[in-house]
């Protein structure tokens, strides 16, 4: 950013879910999985936390939303299961129906061994 610039303002819960969805998808095709994994987990991590912070209130279902997203945050691992487990965790809270093939496939990559 230039000096002087202003931010742009925060991206709201479902941009995050979207925006996250998106990479997490493109990362998947990549060859290089586990090299793109752990900075979109970061990425991820930091646009959930700041949702956490700034925008809960633009979640749907607040009461049981906010709950899913401390859990999934309080996972301190960085890596494809975070993603796939807060991309399926979430997608209630911004009311986002998922297939059924594609919660199965989330679900398994959020498994951990």
């Amino acid at each position: 950013m230039l000096a002087g610039d202003i931010p742009p303002p925060p991206m709201r819960a479902r941009e995050n879910w979207n925006a996250g969805l998106r990479f997490f998808e493109k990362a998947r095709q990549s060859n290089f999985v586990q090299e793109i994994m752990y900075p979109l987990a970061l990425w991820t991590r930091a646009k959930w936390s700041e949702t956490q912070e700034k925008g809960i209130a633009f979640l749907a279902h607040i009461e049981d939303s906010v709950p899913e997203l401390q859990q999934c945050l309080a996972e301190t691992r960085n890596d494809q299961a975070f993603v796939a487990n807060m991309l399926l965790k979430m997608a209630p809270a911004i009311e986002q129906d998922l297939s059924d093939d594609m919660a199965g496939f989330l679900r398994s990559l959020a498994r951990r061994g």
